[in-house]
């Protein structure tokens, strides 16, 4: 059994890691050594916005548990077009630290290249319609669940998705049991695509909403096409 003395401690020294490694020095300095100024017009504002967003967010809910149950998706609750705002709210809200961190790590990473090539608007519309996509198939399937469903993972599958459309030749270092792979974009794409597949179909991990991801990568690729589309139309009619 644990005490409420002892929960209140391990609540403080996870409140200090999240402040130890998130400072705004350490993130800038992240994003400058990707090539990135602050002062640029190609600086992902976006993406600094939505990971300031996360980060403040999550030291609320390790100081406030119960915000992940007023703010977590609920499918049941959705599917009875109820507590609606929570296809958006659960976004922002983790089930622990890791949880959190790994996300945020594809965001800075993935999410920065994404919005130069697309642009702010169109980066934070993708972000969050791959998010909303994959909570609403999440309830689809799961419409009588009662579990809370967090995380910004169908967001970030959304943009793993049109990161691989946007710069499929790219050479990935992606890490498959713990074995570094080198392959295109588009594959390494792919392939996180078809394992969410694979773990959906062999049942999973039952704490992991891998139909948010499918549902996020899959309006990920609806964005990315029409986004590929309307690039390819106006190099069309600027050609006459």
């Amino acid at each position: 059994m644990v005490s409420s003395q002892e929960k209140a401690s391990g609540g403080a020294q996870k409140l200090r890691r999240v402040l130890s490694l998130t400072s705004f020095k350490d993130i800038r300095n992240a994003f400058s050594s990707m090539g990135y100024s602050m002062g640029s017009p190609d600086f992902p504002r976006v993406t600094l916005l939505i990971l300031a967003m996360n980060i403040i967010i999550n030291i609320a809910e390790l100081v406030n548990p119960p915000l992940k149950h007023h703010f977590g998706l609920i499918p049941q609750e959705v599917s009875r077009i109820r507590n609606l705002h929570t296809l958006l709210s659960a976004m922002y809200l983790h089930a622990d630290i890791f949880h959190l961190l790994s996300n945020m790590f594809v965001l800075i990473v993935i999410g920065s290249e994404c919005e130069r090539a697309i642009g702010s608007l169109h980066f934070l519309l993708l972000y969050h319609l791959s998010g909303i996509g994959g909570n609403l198939l999440h309830t689809l399937i799961f419409s009588n669940s009662l579990v809370v469903t967090l995380g910004a993972s169908g967001g970030i599958f959304g943009l793993i998705a049109v990161f691989g459309i946007l710069f499929p030749t790219r050479p990935v270092v992606a890490f498959y049991f713990f074995l570094p792979i080198m392959m295109p974009a588009f594959l390494w794409a792919l392939f996180y695509f078809l394992f969410e597949i694979f773990y959906q179909l062999i049942g999973g991990a039952f704490f992991i909403a891998h139909m948010a991801h499918i549902g996020g990568f899959l309006t990920g690729v609806s964005y990315g096409l029409y986004l590929k589309r309307q690039r390819y139309r106006k190099y069309w009619f600027s050609a006459y």
